[in-house]
């Protein structure tokens, strides 16, 4: 199940600003484990990347594969920490 949370969590971090807001504030792997299953998201990295790859493709509108990009950025930087 948890390769099917990764669409609904990229759809919500998109729209939801407090969500994004509290996810980019945290500073730890485990931070941010507690903030996504608070939301009822769990999923690793490679299924993060499938889920994201498979969204990423299936988007019809150039601004929001822009979005969902410079996510991915902000995502990457986040797993560093």
């Amino acid at each position: 199940m948890p390769m099917a949370h990764v669409r609904p969590f990229l759809k919500q971090i998109l729209t939801d600003k407090t969500f994004r807001d509290k996810l980019i504030s945290t500073s730890n792997a485990a931070d941010r484990a507690e903030v996504l299953a608070k939301y009822g998201y769990e999923f690793s990295d490679t299924e993060f990347e499938e889920g994201y790859n498979a969204t990423l493709v299936g988007l019809q509108f150039e601004d929001d594969a822009n979005r969902l990009k410079e996510f991915k950025l902000m995502w990457d930087m986040l797993r560093r920490l």
